[in-house]
């Protein structure tokens, strides 16, 4: 007598849950969920202990400064993070370990070459930048050490140690920032971001040496592969892509200050920083996810690559959906708790830029679909397109409407996305005659 498709359909997720604990996935997801919540609290007491102690118009600049720094940072890895995790797991598959060495090597050296540069051309753009001037040249202290933690995390994420990565984050910068503003009880805007520019560095470092610890024994003997014109072809189009969707996250907080003042960026700040727990979980899906679907793509299993997609989209509505209706019902009262009353104009914008970042959290499992399948081209110019269109709708909603301006640009742009996104990465799934590019 033929079982129930229900009891069927629970046996194998048993059996999947069963497999998953012995290949120490689930153990390896756990340990980076724990590592990402307490970086992502870090990074929130910081914000809240600048923003209580500066008031509006610096915690502002903060984010102005940080915000900058972390596109800065992406810009500077020029697709080559993203470009290990997808090949490390090819290349560990094929034994090909002379291209495996390389390829650290290689991105290690592009993104510090890439950082300096981009840190020296911040800081001559100071010298012509007005009243923000000053975050500009803090914001270059910050892009070497954003940048090779970027970096970082995508080779432990490749590694298939994942939980190193989140837990060497910015966030550990942000700890150590946090203990050292503490003892010292100075707090101010100068000494907030040098402190955490080297405490992020620390930690660049503390994950450098678990690199060399964890990669393939075989390349300790043999000469590295370097095959700089292949990779930077491949590299290229991601960072454009990349770089587009970052910067679709940041655009809002790059153009209030200008547009709107430093006092806006401020109200805006702190919902901003607010509805970052909303994509936290999905971070750290996607730096467990991403070897996953590289992997089932080269070994062209589009069954398991679909699999892992489903698994991902139900895992990011058990997560977005109860922070996002918190934020809706309570965000008055949440503004006001933690960043206190003079933020109570950050309310509107929270509720707004809530539901955006749902969008955008659903968004990162399809835009990894077509990074990891070979779709990057596509997936530039998308995200390329959804720049523009996002900076058109801030430019004419930030004049009028301030910090509620930018998040309507910003949401009404993750929207588009996650549809546009979610088409592309489905349509390549699910074509029967896919073949994976390399």
């Amino acid at each position: 007598m033929p079982k129930p498709a229900m009891t069927t359909g629970l046996q194998s997720l048993k059996d999947t849950f069963v497999k998953r604990a012995k290949g120490g996935s689930i153990r390896r997801f756990s340990l980076s969920m724990s590592a990402a919540v307490l970086g992502r609290l870090s990074l929130l007491v910081l914000a809240i202990l600048v923003a209580r102690n500066l008031g509006v118009s610096d915690y502002g600049a903060f984010t102005f400064a940080t915000g900058l720094a972390v596109v800065f940072g992406q810009l500077a890895g020029l697709g080559w993070p993203s470009l290990v995790n997808r090949l490390l797991p090819r290349f560990k598959n094929s034994k090909s370990w002379a291209d495996l060495s390389g390829l650290v090597k290689a991105s290690t050296a592009v993104t510090l070459t890439a950082a300096t540069v981009l840190s020296i051309f911040l800081a001559f753009a100071s010298l012509i930048a007005g009243d923000l001037s000053q975050s500009l040249i803090l914001a270059a202290f910050l892009i070497i050490p954003f940048a090779l933690c970027i970096l970082r995390r995508q080779q432990l994420a490749a590694l298939k140690k994942p939980q190193w990565g989140m837990l060497l984050d910015q966030g550990f910068g942000a700890f150590l920032t946090i203990v050292f503003l503490v003892l010292l009880g100075n707090i101010n805007l100068q000494s907030t971001i040098l402190t955490y520019a080297f405490a992020t560095l620390s930690g660049t470092l503390i994950s450098m040496a678990l690199v060399r610890k964890f990669i393939p024994k075989q390349t300790a003997s043999i000469q590295p592969s370097y095959k700089f014109r292949l990779w930077m072809a491949a590299a290229f189009p991601i960072m454009l892509g990349l770089s587009a969707k970052l910067l679709l996250g940041k655009t809002d907080v790059f153009l209030l200050a200008p547009l709107a003042g430093l006092k806006e960026a401020g109200i805006y700040g702190a919902a901003w920083r607010l509805t970052y727990l909303v994509t936290f979980p999905q971070l750290v899906l996607m730096t467990l996810v991403t070897p996953a679907i590289s992997e089932a793509f080269a070994k062209h299993q589009m069954r398991r690559a679909r699999q892992v997609v489903r698994y991902s989209l139900a895992f990011t509505t058990a997560t977005t959906v109860p922070l996002v209706l918190a934020f809706t019902i309570f965000g008055k009262p949440i503004i006001f708790v933690i960043f206190g009353q003079g933020f109570g104009e950050s309310t509107v914008p929270l509720i707004i830029l809530a539901f955006g970042q749902q969008a955008l959290s659903y968004s990162m499992v399809f835009s990894t679909v077509l990074m990891m399948g070979g779709r990057e081209r596509q997936f530039a110019v998308l995200n390329v397109l959804l720049l523009g269109i996002n900076l058109v709708a801030s430019i004419l909603l930030i004049p009028c409407y301030g910090a509620v301006g930018a998040a309507l640009a910003m949401t009404g742009t993750a929207a588009i996305a996650l549809v546009s996104q979610a088409w592309l990465a489905w349509y390549f799934l699910l074509r029967k005659d896919s073949s994976v590019q390399g």
